[in-house]
């Protein structure tokens, strides 16, 4: 018997926790802190990529701005 079982649908990437315990309450406390590490895990992603964007963009724009005044 699998006591985790998360799934994550490729066309959506929603994220689907299954958490069966014999009580009912450490099911839930599982499974709210599965999500809350993914959502963790999500935030931290976005912050990296919004990081990585913005300073390929500073890069992109001091070097159009250095061939201007060339």
């Amino acid at each position: 018997m699998r006591i985790v079982d998360i799934r994550v649908d490729p066309a959506t990437d929603i994220v689907r926790i299954h958490v069966t315990t014999a009580h009912p309450e450490l099911s839930e406390q599982v499974a709210a802190t599965l999500l809350r590490e993914v959502n963790r895990f999500n935030i931290e992603r976005r912050r990296t990529r919004a990081s990585a964007e913005r300073q390929f963009s500073e890069r992109q724009r001091e070097q159009a701005a250095d061939e201007m005044e060339v």
